[in-house]
């Protein structure tokens, strides 16, 4: 299970799509593209995140989440709402 984020659904949805994504990558370029991204969100904290990790993470979940348009099901919708209401609270 991924515990970046301090929302347990998040993380839950961020587990889901990282499944998803590794069942896929070598099928998929978004797939893997996702996959990377999801595997980059510490990195990227680090390196960009600065004093405002919550802008690091929002261009990093708006790659992910754009990366997971080609994931179906009701798991992918529910992953991909709560996603998306994450970045919108976290948005500038």
């Amino acid at each position: 299970m991924i515990s970046t984020f301090k929302n347990p659904e998040v993380n839950e949805a961020l587990t889901n799509a990282y499944e998803w994504a590794t069942e896929k990558e070598f099928k998929s370029v978004y797939a893997r593209a996702a996959k990377a991204y999801i595997e980059a969100i510490s990195a990227n904290r680090w390196e960009y995140g600065g004093t405002d990790p919550d802008n690091a993470d929002h261009i990093q979940l708006l790659y992910i989440m754009s990366n997971l348009q080609y994931w179906k099901g009701d798991k992918a919708r529910e992953a991909k709402a709560t996603l998306k209401n994450y970045v919108d609270s976290i948005k500038d």
